[in-house]
């Protein structure tokens, strides 16, 4: 059914309104009440979301723009993926493009899509870790135009920018909330009809609790306390809530980490580190 002329105009207000409310009001205590966050997990990383915690190399997430980035940059520009290509600053832009990095942290992923070309929103939960990623991007004036970061949450986004994005990001996010398919239905509404949601996660399996708990926190660079096993996802629970909400999953892959050389790679394997690709119905 068509709206009215006046109902359409009453929308757009109310929009209008809800933006500035969000963009200057402070919203790290209205965070703890929303269904998907996990306080405790917001709590953490705020009491390491510091410019050299995030930047410092060797940094596992830096590298795994090794990775993202060229899916992403493909997905959006209708190319075709391909695991060999692993170059993000490949001459292939993201010029036009509007996304948003849900979980944003220190801003490692927004950074390097502004590089390329796109319009970058970067949302967390976490007022420690949106002040670092303002100080980090405060060195470059060039990023200022195309990169904005709001503390946030994706259901607050959602109240004021839904259907908006060309691209929704959730990178090694998704294990830290605490309602999954509320996450993911939420990445899903910011998206623009036929837009792409990209999630990176690990496996509910033992090879990744070896690997994300027992190698890298106890004996690796990340800090303790990063990751429950509980709340790690199994891939085909989240294609089931992309298929509920009338997305069609365009990939599923396994990424691999090589701790010796700092790379991240494709692979066939989803046991551990995985992406998925999906792409809102129009």
């Amino acid at each position: 059914m068509a709206l009215s002329g006046t109902r359409m105009s009453w929308l757009r207000c109310k929009r209008s309104l809800g933006r500035k409310i969000l963009l200057t009001t402070n919203t790290h205590r209205c965070a703890s009440n929303d269904s998907t966050v996990d306080q405790k997990e917001v709590e953490f990383f705020g009491s390491i979301g510091n410019v050299e915690g995030w930047w410092k190399e060797p940094n596992v997430l830096l590298s795994m723009n090794q990775t993202r980035v060229p899916l992403i940059r493909d997905a959006l520009t209708q190319q075709q993926f391909t695991n060999v290509d692993q170059h993000p600053t490949s001459c292939r832009t993201l010029k036009g493009k509007s996304i948003v990095d849900v979980g944003c942290g220190g801003g490692i992923l927004s950074e390097a899509l502004v590089r390329l070309g796109a319009s970058v929103t970067g949302i967390d939960a976490t007022k420690d870790m949106i002040e670092a990623a303002k100080l980090h991007a405060s060195h470059d004036p060039a990023l200022n135009e195309r990169l904005r970061y709001l503390n946030v949450t994706s259901s607050d986004l959602v109240k004021v920018e839904a259907e908006s994005f060309d691209g929704v990001v959730a990178t090694e996010v998704i294990e830290h909330v605490s309602d999954v398919e509320s996450f993911v239905t939420d990445c899903i509404q910011l998206a623009k009809p036929g837009g792409s949601i990209f999630i990176t996660t690990i496996n509910q399996t033992w090879a990744a609790y070896m690997i994300a708990i027992v190698l890298a926190e106890r004996l690796g660079p990340v800090p303790i306390g990063t990751h429950q096993y509980e709340k790690f996802v199994k891939p085909e629970i989240l294609k089931s809530i992309f298929q509920k909400n009338e997305c069609s999953v365009k990939l599923i892959q396994g990424q691999m980490y090589n701790v010796f050389t700092n790379k991240w790679s494709w692979a066939s394997d989803l046991s551990v580190f995985y992406a998925i690709h999906a792409v809102k119905g129009s």
